[in-house]
Parts: C-alpha cells; structure tokens; sequence
C-alpha cells in the first residue's frame, strides 16, 4: 500500500515528502509523489492548437518536476500526474488517486503563513482527511527535515475518549507493520483532576496500561502522562515530550469525545500543526 504524496509543485507544498518517504521506507512501501493538473489554469500559457495538446504538454513537464523532486531527495519512487475533469475538486483527483494507487497514507503540506486554522479547515488538506479512509500526514510551517534515527517513532496522543482509542488501534498496527516505537501520551489537568472532571493520573496510567496490553504483538510501546495547568498549553507539552524523545511524527485523532473536547482537541490538533517540527499524523475521529 503506497504512501501518496500530494504536491501543487511549490518547493514549500514538497515539505512533506522527505517525512513521507522516511514513514514509507519504515514500511518498505513506494512513495508516489502527485500533481493534480487543472487544464484551465496549468495549460494557460501554451500555445498548442488543441486543449489535449496543451494539456499532454504540460503533464510531461510536470512528470519530469516530480521525478527531479524525488531524485533531488534521493527517493526512489512513482511520479504521477492526474488531470482534474469538469467539475471536479482538487480533493476528488487526490482521493482517486490514492484509490487507484490503492495507497496506505496521504501526505500533505498545510502551506501555512497567516491563520493557519483557515489554510487547513475548508482546505484540500482537510477535505481528504474528510473523505479518505486513510491516515493524513500533514506539514505544517515549522517542520523540520526528519531525524534518520532508526527505528521510526509514532508518538501518539490521547484523551482518553473513544475517537483516540479507535486511532490508536489503527496507529499500533501501522507500528506493527513498520516495526516501529511506540510512545502513548496523555496530558492531565490537575485542576480538572480536583472538580471531578478529570481521573487523576494514577488512573490515566493505568488506563494506558490497558490499552497497551492490547497492541499488536511486537509493538514496543512507552506509557506517559504528563500534567498540564490549562488546555491551551497541552500542544506546546505535546511537541516538547515529542521532540525530547526524538519522535518522527506526532499522531492524534482529530477530535475527542465530549462537547468540550470535540472543539479542544481540534484545537489542540491545530496548534500542534501550527508549531511542530515534527509531521503530525492524523486520522478521522469515527465518534
């Protein structure tokens, strides 16, 4: 099952193909690096007596874009071009891409500059994420190359709501798969802790606890539990416990369980986007 990656052919949108490939080698799987080519707007300026022409013309210019894109990153990998059809949304090129690819993953760059939350809410990023059946792996404007350090770490935050439960399943058997580490975070409160609203710690770890014991066998998990004074700053702790263990990407389910948690932990999910080093893989909350 490839690891599609998709690309407007900015160097900025290509962000996200170094952290693919590096997932896609943990998986021993192609990389296929995408360009959606929109006829109107991509064949403006050549000048080609028919629109197949003109539309045949630059999807090979834009085969070669892509295969001197991976070779410059030294991927070995598929380029591919699709031609968006009348009507079409860029995100429905990308979805039947990954369909006919038959692809395990989608990876992203989010762009960002300005309000990031606008770039990727209503945006192609989070119109597949919407629709796909498979994880997302987003960039955002503070990632960084990533860590050749062997083996691949997933670390997985939590909430403890059923939408995390269900991603961590689905991100255990990719560990499972890429024989990768395992790192199963959670943030407490202990204001919320003291109210009532929140179990204390001692809980949260033995909840973890029981959700490790029904990982796949083989995966290799560590079990943490950090506190934190308010919601705003569970991001910032998130990256900070991410990076202090040298990470290759940070996973979450999009939102939680409750009213509370299903607008927190989008928002968490952004601001982890937002200041990240590390790629952020997402999966759709199924709740």
């Amino acid at each position: 099952m490839p690891v599609l990656v998709s690309t407007d052919g900015s160097s900025r949108s290509l962000a996200a193909l170094p952290h693919a490939a590096r997932l896609a080698s943990a998986l021993n799987e192609e990389v296929v690096l995408l360009r959606v080519l929109d006829p109107h707007k991509d064949c403006a300026g050549e000048s080609a007596a028919t629109l197949r022409e003109r539309v045949d013309r630059v999807a090979a210019r834009f085969v070669r874009e892509l295969e001197d894109a991976l070779a410059r990153e030294s991927i070995t990998g598929t380029a591919r071009v699709i031609t968006l059809l009348h009507g079409e949304d860029t995100y429905e090129a990308i979805l039947a891409s990954v369909a006919l690819a038959s692809a395990g993953l989608v990876a992203l760059d989010t762009r960002g500059g300005g309000a990031l939350r606008h770039l990727l809410f209503g945006s192609v990023a989070l119109q597949v994420l919407s629709h796909a059946r498979t994880p997302l792996l987003l960039t955002g404007p503070a990632v960084r190359p990533p860590l050749l350090v062997d083996p691949y770490h997933v670390f997985m935050t939590t909430d403890g709501s059923g939408a995390g439960d269900a991603a961590l399943i689905e991100v255990a058997a990719l560990c499972a798969r890429a024989r990768a580490r395992l790192t199963i975070w959670q943030a407490v409160e202990p204001r919320l802790v003291e109210m009532g609203a929140s179990p204390p710690a001692v809980t949260i770890r033995a909840r973890l606890r029981s959700l490790a014991g029904s990982l796949p066998p083989g995966v290799s998990s560590e079990l943490v539990v950090d506190e934190v004074e308010t919601v705003g700053e569970i991001a910032g702790a998130a990256i900070r416990a991410a990076g202090s263990r040298q990470a290759s990407c940070i996973a979450m389910a999009t939102h939680g369980h409750s009213r509370r948690y299903h607008s927190v932990a989008g928002s968490v999910a952004m601001g982890v986007l937002q200041h990240s080093p590390l790629p952020v893989l997402l999966t759709r909350s199924r709740d």
